[in-house]
């Protein structure tokens, strides 16, 4: 009940983090069935899956010192090492190094599907790129990995010889321009042809295998105690979503603070659906009486000063 004319009351503001709790504590059973659902779900899916193995193959890259060797110049050092590890990693996973180990496995797959199989990354503070390649065939995933870092040495080393065959030609071109006097240039020309001719033959393409991938014995995925893990913890987060989305489109009025809220006035007294009873003992009897006391006593008090209704 309320009265006319009279100042505007105080609502009392209800915290957020009451009401929060107050909507997890009506709908708990919404979270719960949410995080059961997901659990469920990727119960489900981990049993149903295939199971995926990880093979791994490591890379050294290095400069191997062959340029000091034959007395060529040395290639200079770089200012960036993590930029050189990311140059790595992209080197490591080009088409051309998917072809070649298509070709050297006598495979049907395309270059992109090869691609999807391997992952490739950067050990920390090292110059060590690892080669993860992942299939349903343990077997074929260790294949798949030795087989990439193989062919990805043999592809730079086959790169650099070439940037070495270039240097003769320009060189062998280079005496044959000569006029037949210039004995002391066509020393020298002979003597750096020597050099690249010794390169090339020992060219590494500065990486090389270190660790060969052995076949796994246990399977990479699926993981059913960290997919249950996971899908337990989305449930909770999705389940905390759905039952404050229910409680905004919920308009029903189901407490006191509700109503002051809605109508910005104060409550004279809360009484419930539940009527006196007749039987029982004097103090439930009391206690069920309790209400309407309290709103008689507070109409009485609004009549000394006002009109009510």
């Amino acid at each position: 009940m309320s009265a006319t004319g009279r100042a505007e009351p105080t609502v009392l503001e209800v915290p957020g983090l009451v009401r929060s709790l107050r909507v997890l504590r009506e709908r708990w059973w919404v979270v719960l069935a949410c995080a059961l659902a997901c659990v469920v779900a990727a119960a489900g899916l981990s049993v149903t899956a295939a199971k995926q193995y990880q093979a791994t193959s490591k890379l050294l890259f290095r400069n191997a010192g062959l340029n000091e060797a034959v007395g060529a110049a040395s290639p200079p050092q770089t200012l960036d090492p993590q930029g050189e590890q990311s140059t790595n990693v992209l080197l490591v996973t080009t088409s051309q190094v998917a072809s070649a180990v298509r070709r050297n496995l006598g495979l049907r797959l395309s270059d992109s599907a090869l691609l999807s199989k391997v992952k490739v990354a950067t050990e920390q503070n090292a110059n060590i790129v690892d080669v993860t390649a992942t299939d349903t065939d343990p077997a074929f995933a260790a294949r798949l990995a030795n087989a990439w870092t193989q062919q990805y040495v043999a592809v730079r080393q086959q790169a650099a010889r070439v940037k070495v065959a270039q240097g003769e030609k320009l060189l062998r071109d280079r005496l044959a321009t000569l006029a037949p006097s210039a004995n002391a240039e066509r020393a020298d020309l002979n003597a750096a042809l020597q050099k690249l001719v010794v390169l090339e033959a020992v060219q590494t393409g500065n990486a090389e295998v270190v660790d060969q991938a052995t076949v796994p014995t246990s399977a990479s995925a699926p993981n059913p105690k960290r997919d249950a893990v996971v899908a337990l913890l989305l449930g909770l987060a999705l389940g905390v979503g759905v039952a404050f989305l229910l409680n905004v489109l919920d308009r029903r009025l189901k407490t006191v603070e509700d109503f002051e809220g809605s109508y910005g006035i104060r409550v004279l007294a809360n009484v419930t659906q539940r009527s006196p009873r007749t039987s029982g003992s004097q103090q439930e009897r009391t206690a069920a009486l309790e209400p309407f006391r309290i709103l008689r006593n507070a109409l009485g008090f609004l009549s000394a000063t006002e009109e009510i209704r």
